[in-house]
């Protein structure tokens, strides 16, 4: 019965990917991902998707090219609150890639953002992850550590966040 629900096969069509996540056939997700690359050429939100994965579960050469090409997205969108994403992603792989100047103005630009959000007395549990993320890119172990606490305590419960490849630093710690 549920398969002849167009809002069922709705819901699967659209989480898709996740389920191929869940189910680890990562082949499956990077083939998907090709065709949609292929069906959207430039569309910077398939290359972000695309990348990400990659980022957390494939080949992290592919997440690199892919999410340095989505800075042609506007400030707008790139820098997004509460989480600064992608730009925070962009950030990542150029700090992956060796291009610290590029990382460094992405990341300033998020901290200046999340600092922003922060004094406007706005408390989303987004900003620790955020701060947390940061923290864990410019090395600040410590900072990274408590932030994501923080956010945990106050309600973060995304899946990925154990694949989050912006906190691989903090893996080998006690308290992640």
């Amino acid at each position: 019965a549920k398969a002849s629900d167009p809002a069922w096969s709705d819901t699967v069509a659209y989480y898709y990917a996740n389920i191929l996540i869940f189910e680890e056939n990562f082949d499956e997700l990077f083939e998907r991902m090709d065709f949609a690359l292929a069906a959207n050429p430039g569309d910077a939100w398939t290359a972000f998707e695309a990348g990400w994965y990659h980022a957390m579960f494939g080949d992290e050469n592919r997440a690199i090219e892919l999410l340095r090409s989505v800075e042609t997205l506007p400030d707008s969108e790139k820098f997004s609150m509460p989480n600064c994403s992608p730009a925070i992603e962009i950030a990542w792989a150029h700090r992956k890639a060796g291009e610290e100047s590029a990382y460094q103005g992405l990341a300033d630009r998020c901290a200046q953002l999340l600092r922003e959000q922060r004094s406007s007395s706005i408390q989303y549990f987004e900003l620790d992850y955020l701060s947390a993320r940061i923290s864990a890119l410019s090395g600040d172990t410590q900072r990274a550590l408590s932030s994501l606490a923080d956010a945990v305590d106050k309600g973060w419960r995304e899946w990925w966040t154990e694949n989050d490849p912006l906190l691989q630093q903090l893996r080998g710690e006690p308290e992640y």
